[in-house]
């Protein structure tokens, strides 16, 4: 058996994308979701996270002070994510890394 690919998985909505991941997961889908982030808090996809019992956040950018803030929490997020053994890479063209 190979060894599971882990996911950070990214939302705004109502996470159709994220269940299929989920329910693939769950059967034969080589992957495991760490985490959902979202940047609406609203979002029903992160029902759809909480219920399959996977981490959630949300970072939306309208409660922070400005750009760095927000750069700020990712990169903040970013190192935790990376000493538990997952990354978000999606974002290494806007975000610098947390090195």
């Amino acid at each position: 058996m190979s060894e599971k690919l882990s996911l950070v998985v990214l939302i705004s909505g109502s996470g159709s994308n994220l269940q299929s991941i989920i329910d693939g997961a769950a059967s034969d889908l080589p992957v495991e979701i760490k985490a959902v982030i979202s940047n609406k808090a609203e979002a029903y996809g992160l029902e759809r996270a909480r219920s399959a019992g996977i981490e959630t956040r949300v970072l939306n950018h309208n409660e922070f002070d400005g750009r760095d803030s927000y750069d700020q929490a990712w990169r903040s997020y970013r190192r935790v994510s990376a000493r538990l053994g997952y990354s978000c890479r999606i974002y290494a063209y806007s975000y610098p890394n947390p090195s």
